[in-house]
């Protein structure tokens, strides 16, 4: 080392933080150089200093800035995040609910302290959370993000089950946007909060009883209520028996429907006697 133009040259990543001063010198290279590459750290960078810095440490190692931006509910309450990773580990962040630069290892923390230590370097990422965050997200809203979009809501039991034996309600929700939504069970006008896992209701229903699933969206301009009314077994008896003769005449159409196509293909090969 000679004058300010100290050098710590070593064959590994260890030997930069081994005795000799060498630890506080590549501190301070790493803060001037997160200077050079991040906008809101106005710092001067010395040609030598860039020099070494790539002669020596980027040659096998890599320096990394990530800026992240976290919307809830749109733009009621955005964080901005920007990381300072280090040979893949991030040592440094800056965090706008704290409102101040955290290091996350020992190599963060002289950085860290140095950059809170600027009021202009804490001002201008914090403006981030307004000139770069929303920003961004009014510019590209029409490209990258979807419109609000209303819930599909359908509720079925798990299986066909009589009056007084356990079942499952179903209360499907789909196609609906952002990702916010509630979803409430009430039987015959009374919420039902036991036996409720996720959108599935656990259930012994009884003639004439009535489940309701209630969704709340933000979408919505109220509460959508879709009902379930259970039957007695003579009307599942008659559903069921339907629903079968339904089954049987489409096989028996599709049956007819072949035989036909075979008939036709004969005649076409040997002729009509």
């Amino acid at each position: 080392m000679r004058g300010n133009n100290r050098r710590c040259w070593r064959d590994r990543l260890e030997s930069d933080w081994e005795g000799s001063g060498c630890q506080g010198w590549v501190f301070e290279i790493l803060s001037r150089s997160i200077g050079s590459h991040c906008s809101f750290l106005r710092r001067e960078v010395k040609w030598s200093d860039l020099y070494f810095l790539t002669s020596t440490l980027l040659f096998h190692f890599t320096l990394q800035f990530k800026a992240e931006c976290y919307f809830e509910n749109g733009t009621e309450h955005v964080r901005h995040v920007h990381r300072a990773i280090y040979n893949r580990q991030e040592y440094a962040r800056f965090d706008s609910d704290l409102g101040k630069f955290v290091a996350v290892t020992e190599l963060g923390r002289c950085s860290a302290e140095y950059w809170n230590s600027q009021k202009e370097i804490l001002e201008n990422v914090r403006a981030e959370v307004d000139t770069v965050c929303i920003y961004n997200y009014k510019s590209y809203n029409s490209f990258f993000l979807f419109s609000p979009a209303h819930p599909k809501v359908t509720v079925y039991p798990s299986k066909m089950a009589p009056p007084g034996h356990h079942n499952l309600l179903v209360c499907s929700v789909s196609g609906f946007y952002p990702g916010d939504i509630k979803v409430q069970w009430f039987l015959n006008g009374r919420e039902e909060t036991a036996g409720v896992t996720l959108v599935m209701l656990e259930m012994t229903h009884r003639r004439g009883d009535v489940y309701t699933c209630q969704v709340e969206h933000s979408s919505l301009q109220g509460p959508v209520h879709l009902d379930w009314k259970a039957q007695s077994e003579s009307a599942q008896s008659k559903m069921l028996s339907g629903v079968g003769g339904l089954v049987l005449g489409l096989i028996f159409l599709g049956v007819g429907l072949i035989v036909h196509k075979r008939s036709q293909k004969g005649e076409r090969l040997w002729g009509k006697p």
